[in-house]
């Protein structure tokens, strides 16, 4: 027999032990849409979809290809996850969970986002390299016996 048992909460007295019996057309149908989504992946990557002008803004056609194939991942890993991980019989708080995982990656992805795209502008007192950096100000253009020369407010 397949499948994976799931026990209710509460105290071993009042479970009672469910088993979900997961036939094997059930593991070729999601197999088969696998290999379909892999292939669909493989041959929209081929094609080239044209920009889109929107009035305020502009859809180029590699967002849109980009677009597309991280619906077919999205839509890969649910397969995944709801049959083969189980989710689809679990209870609501592994639901949960499963979910804020996904929202917790979702946020390191945009943290690294937001540092990757930040211009490194190093500070001549603090590399030691004062030819590094464009002067952006005063305070910044003169040495640093210059600058601990100057009173404590104009610093």
């Amino acid at each position: 027999m397949e499948g994976h048992s799931h026990h209710r909460a509460g105290p071993p007295s009042v479970q009672e032990p469910t088993f979900h019996v997961h036939s094997v057309g059930l593991y070729l149908w999601v197999l088969i849409r696998l290999v379909v989504l892999m292939v669909l992946t493989v041959v929209l990557a081929q094609v080239h979809f044209p920009d889109i002008d929107f009035r305020f803004f502009i859809l180029h056609g590699t967002m849109i290809n980009n677009l597309v194939a991280m619906a077919i991942a999205v839509t890969k890993g649910l397969l995944v996850m709801l049959f083969f991980m189980g989710y689809k019989y679990a209870t609501k708080l592994t639901k949960l969970w499963a979910a804020a995982g996904f929202v917790g990656f979702a946020l390191i992805f945009l943290v690294f986002g937001d540092y990757a795209t930040r211009k490194y502008e190093p500070t001549p007192r603090w590399t030691g390299d004062p030819g590094s950096a464009m002067m952006r100000s005063i305070k910044e253009s003169r040495t640093d016996e210059e600058f601990r020369a100057l009173p404590r407010g104009e610093r």
